[in-house]
């Protein structure tokens, strides 16, 4: 027969890991993995919002706003 098993979750402990210098750094680099793939005029910022890290990644110049509003390239650079 199998055991009954409990699992608790340490609620500070995830909040402490959702704000950690190490989500920064794997958030940070699946953002520049996104912008590498869109291409050049693309780039990220990493921080600290609320209770997580958050990573986005944006357009610098009106070429590539117009070529993001095209051909949906941050779309297409976060499926893959």
């Amino acid at each position: 027969m199998a055991d009954k098993f409990k699992f608790k979750l340490n609620a500070a402990g995830v909040k402490e890991l959702l704000k950690s210098q190490e989500m920064e750094e794997i958030v940070g680099s699946y953002a520049s993995d996104v912008a590498g793939r869109a291409g050049a005029g693309y780039e990220t910022d990493t921080k600290t919002m609320g209770t997580r890290v958050i990573a986005s990644v944006f357009t610098t110049d009106p070429e590539c706003v117009r070529d993001n509003y095209e051909n949906n390239t941050l779309w297409k650079a976060v499926r893959g």
